[in-house]
């Protein structure tokens, strides 16, 4: 029986993930009480703290060389627009802003994460 070093990073991965996850519902938990705010910004909370770890997680996930691209690609696009939404929901809860200032905010982080992924060199 050999070892398949793959499964056993992934199974390492994912394990990471779920602690992050529950870590994610504490952090939810403790502003959703103490900030007095309704009940779903536990969700906006949560989304932003998943998204940040995905975010970092991408700078040290390897990439490989292929056509497509690779996990930590998809870590830092999700991972940044999760965070994005996350945050700007958390934003709406405290603040008055207009419509449009949500939308630039989105469309600037997906104007940087493009200037980025065009210019990095992983894959």
């Amino acid at each position: 029986m050999s070892l398949n070093n793959e499964r056993i990073d992934r199974r390492a991965s994912n394990g990471l993930l779920a602690g992050v996850v529950l870590i994610a519902l504490a952090i939810g938990i403790i502003v959703w009480q103490l900030g007095k705010y309704p009940w779903y910004s536990l969700l906006y909370t949560m989304v932003t703290v998943i998204g940040v770890y995905l975010a970092a997680a991408s700078f040290v996930k390897d990439s490989k060389i292929s056509f497509a691209p690779s996990e930590s690609s998809y870590y830092l696009i999700s991972g940044c627009l999760m965070a994005t939404v996350g945050a700007i929901g958390l934003i709406s809860l405290t603040t008055n802003l207009e419509l449009w200032v949500y939308i630039v905010v989105i469309v600037a982080v997906v104007a940087v994460l493009a200037i980025y992924r065009n210019f990095s060199k992983k894959g």
